[in-house]
C-alpha cells in the first residue's frame, strides 16, 4: 500500500486523470497469427421475408445489420447474404478461397465454421454459425434459398414464385444448417452473412492506455490497474510497462519522442519515468 502511495502521489502532480475508453474491434479469432487470412459469419439479429428476388436486397440487408454493429462500411467490410436466388447460387455470391477458413463472431471467442470452400460446401460444417453480428447467440433458422452445397433450390430459391424458399438451422453442423425447412416467403427470419475476406492486422505496441493522443503517467496508472494492454495480447504484465516507458512523451501529432529518440524528453519527464520504474522495482524486491 505504501508503494502504491508513493506512485500515485508522483504522477498525480505531474498529469492529470482522464477516462479510459474502450474502441469495439472487428473479431480475430484466436491462433491466428498477423497477415492471416480469415473470413467471419453471423446469423443476422434482424429479420426480413423472402419476397424479394434480388440477390441485392438481401446483401444491402446484411450490410446494413454489419454497419449496425460496426463491423461493416466503419472498418472498410463488405458482407455478402449465404444465399440464394434464381439468378445467382450462394456459394457465388458469398465467395471464398479453396483455404481460407471461416470463423463465427462468438462474444467470448470466434469458433471455426470451415476450413475453407470445400469445407463449407459439402454439407458439412465444423462449427456453428449462431451468433448474430453483435456475437450474441442466435439460433433461429435462416433464410438461404440454397441446398446443402450452396447451389440454387429448384422452386425453393429466395423470392421464387411458387411462395416457399429454404431455410437452414445454425445449430446443426449437417446439411440441415442450409436446408431443414420451406416456409412461406412472408415469413420474417434472419439472414447468413459472409465477410469479404480479411487480414489479421499487425501488432501495433501502443501504451496510449487511456486513448487521448498522448503517453504519460495516466497511462500508468492504468496499467497498475490491469488496463495497459500496450502489445494487445489481453494481458497486462511488466512488458507492457516497458512498452510505456519506451514510449513516454507521445504527443498529440503521434509522434513517439522517446528516449532513444531525437526528440529528449523534458528534465521532469526523465524523473517521473526514473522515479516510477525505480519505485516500482523497488516494491516488487520488497515483496518476493
Amino acid at each position: 500500500m505504501t508503494c502504491r502511495i508513493l506512485i500515485l502521489s508522483a504522477i498525480a502532480a505531474l498529469t492529470p486523470t482522464t477516462p479510459f475508453d474502450v474502441n469495439a474491434e472487428v473479431p480475430v479469432p484466436a491462433g491466428l497469427q498477423p497477415g492471416d487470412s480469415y473470413h467471419l459469419v453471423f446469423n443476422s439479429s434482424t429479420f426480413t421475408n423472402a419476397l424479394s428476388s434480388s440477390i441485392d436486397y438481401y446483401n444491402d440487408f446484411v450490410q446494413a445489420a454489419a454497419d449496425a454493429a460496426g463491423i461493416g462500411a466503419s472498418e472498410g467490410i463488405t458482407w455478402k447474404a449465404i444465399a440464394s436466388t434464381a439468378s445467382i447460387d450462394a456459394r457465388v455470391n458469398a465467395s471464398i478461397s479453396l483455404s481460407t477458413p471461416v470463423y463465427n463472431t462468438r462474444s467470448t471467442g470466434s469458433e471455426k465454421v470451415a476450413d475453407g470452400f470445400v469445407d463449407l460446401w459439402d454439407g458439412s460444417i465444423d462449427g456453428f454459425p449462431r451468433y448474430d453480428e453483435f456475437g450474441n447467440e442466435n439460433t433461429i433458422d435462416a433464410w438461404t434459398g440454397s441446398t446443402p452445397t450452396g447451389l440454387r433450390a429448384t422452386n425453393r430459391t429466395l423470392g421464387d414464385v411458387s411462395g416457399f424458399a429454404w431455410c437452414g438451422r445454425p445449430t446443426v453442423l449437417g446439411p440441415q444448417w442450409l436446408t431443414i425447412l420451406q416456409p412461406s416467403t412472408l415469413t420474417q427470419l434472419p439472414v447468413y452473412a459472409l465477410s469479404e475476406e480479411l487480414t489479421v492486422p499487425d501488432i501495433e505496441i501502443d501504451a496510449d492506455f487511456d486513448a487521448d493522443d498522448d503517453v504519460d503517467g495516466t497511462d500508468f496508472l492504468l496499467w497498475q490497474r490491469g488496463g495497459g494492454d500496450a502489445d494487445g495480447n489481453g494481458t497486462t504484465h511488466d512488458v507492457d510497462l516497458g512498452h510505456w516507458q519506451d514510449q513516454y512523451g507521445r504527443g498529440l501529432n503521434g509522434a513517439l519522442q522517446t528516449l532513444s529518440a531525437t526528440a529528449v524528453p523534458e528534465p521532469g519527464s526523465l524523473l517521473l519515468i526514473s522515479l516510477v520504474v525505480t519505485i516500482t522495482a523497488a516494491c516488487r524486491s520488497v515483496g518476493r
